[in-house]
């Protein structure tokens, strides 16, 4: 039986690298949400900023910039109830 050579064949996969980023609304006391004021949407925890591109299911004709006053804290259920 003739004997072949194994060529080991390495692939480096380039590393990702991670940017911690704070968030730009910091999570909500418990008992608590971040309500979009725009469309009533809530936020359970931290808010990451961005842009918002539809509104209520309608695409917007130009985007728009989320800011922190865009939100309000409310008061919510036990929001392990609501699973």
């Amino acid at each position: 039986m003739e004997e072949k050579e194994i060529k080991q064949i390495v692939i480096i996969l380039e590393e990702q690298e991670y940017v911690e980023t704070t968030p730009d609304v910091s999570p909500p006391p418990q008992g608590k949400a971040w309500k979009r004021k725009s469309d009533g949407v809530l936020f359970y925890s931290a808010v990451y900023l961005g842009e918002l591109h539809f509104l209520n299911g309608k695409k917007l004709r130009k985007s728009i910039k989320e800011v922190p006053e865009d939100f309000e804290l409310v008061d919510i259920e036990d929001p392990n109830d609501l699973i």
